[in-house]
């Protein structure tokens, strides 16, 4: 087949009246995954913080406890916008210590100043920087996100080394009926002869863990006020696996392709074919 070429056209959004900031907020909030750093949702927008200023979006990874405060600038970052980047990672940090935060910048253009400016933190902070361009072809446009620069740092505490807490924090947070609910999945997956009544579960703060051989195979995330229990479970994506889901009745959520996880909503007080979604964990832990 023909591809039929057509030449872009690139608009400086920053001297252009049709665009603003606030566009790019809407474009990001509708669809978190343009700016190419997974999976995300929109946790809120335009939060106040204390002492003033707002951070333009915070988005959240709903299988880690990664939360990523955005800052978006036309044109060419400068030393305010990577500062206010900087405060604005360091407050919601600060607010919100249960969750890995990081800062975002986003810029048409990141200059050697940016760097400069980062270079003072000396890797203490993680931080991304995403160049934005916006592309014209015909009567449409485009905003294709790059990553400039990866995480500076790599200090994350990450999810391991959140404290084990014991069940009386998740009664108190999510109730009887959602523990209730993982206790019947973890006893249909004890049952697997490969497991054979070794699997337990592990409480953490942003989850609960089904554990054996003191590796997770599954976890688990209630929601406070919510109906239901998300389960993820480590796995490469395949054919095979996706038919045998899709013929199983479970609630299958989309694959999550950076944590390369697939993902079921069990729904209290249904039939949630838990003998399913044990074969879908047996599955992960032979991989």
């Amino acid at each position: 087949m023909n591809m039929q070429y057509v030449r872009p056209k690139y608009i400086s959004m920053k001297t252009s009246a049709e665009f603003s900031e606030k566009w790019i907020q809407d474009q990001i909030a509708d669809d978190p995954g343009i700016i190419g750093l997974g999976e995300l949702s929109l946790i809120s927008r335009e939060v106040a913080l204390p002492g003033g200023g707002r951070v333009d979006l915070i988005l959240g990874d709903e299988d880690s406890s990664l939360r990523y405060e955005v800052e978006i600038q036309l044109g060419r970052t400068d030393p305010s916008h990577i500062i206010r980047a900087l405060e604005y990672w360091d407050i919601e940090k600060k607010r919100n210590p249960d969750y890995d935060h990081i800062a975002v910048l986003i810029a048409e253009e990141i200059t050697a100043r940016f760097y400069n400016v980062i270079s003072l933190f000396n890797g203490a902070v993680p931080i991304i920087a995403l160049q934005m361009k916006c592309v014209k072809i015909d009567d449409k446009v485009t905003v294709v996100f790059s990553k400039i620069l990866d995480l500076m740092a790599f200090n994350i505490k990450g999810r391991n080394e959140l404290p084990i807490l014991n069940i009386d924090y998740w009664k108190e947070k999510s109730g009887n009926e959602v523990l209730s609910l993982i206790n019947n999945l973890l006893a249909s997956v004890n049952k697997i002869p490969d497991i054979n009544d070794e699997a337990s579960l592990e409480y953490r703060k942003n989850d609960i863990r089904m554990m054996h051989s003191g590796q997770p195979i599954a976890y688990c995330f209630p929601y406070k006020g919510k109906k239901y229990v998300r389960v993820a479970v480590k796995l490469s994506r395949s054919t095979d696996m996706d038919k045998f889901l899709s013929e199983s009745g479970l609630d299958v959520l989309g694959y999550n392709a950076r944590n390369g996880r697939y993902r079921i909503r069990m729904q209290l007080g249904e039939d949630n074919n838990l003998a399913a979604i044990a074969d879908l964990i047996h599955a992960g832990l032979s991989e």
